[in-house]
């Protein structure tokens, strides 16, 4: 999966800034962690191209609206 893909996904965890890259937290896509990622929700390029699960964020501005 590509960051263009997630980019607007609410699941998306972007940890670049911390040296960990993008991440989905999505519970059901936590099975394709490597072992080596043990507590960290799972690299989006580890999880296969075609995702069931993306749910658009949702704009904090719209909210308030």
């Amino acid at each position: 999966m590509k960051s263009e893909v997630c980019r607007n996904c609410k699941y998306v965890v972007w940890m670049v800034g911390i040296g960990q890259g993008i991440r989905c937290n999505n519970y059901e896509n936590q099975k394709y962690k490597k072992e080596s990622d043990n507590e960290l929700p799972v690299i989006i390029s580890n999880v296969p191209i075609g995702c069931n699960y993306f749910i658009e964020k949702q704009n904090e501005n719209e909210d308030n609206e």
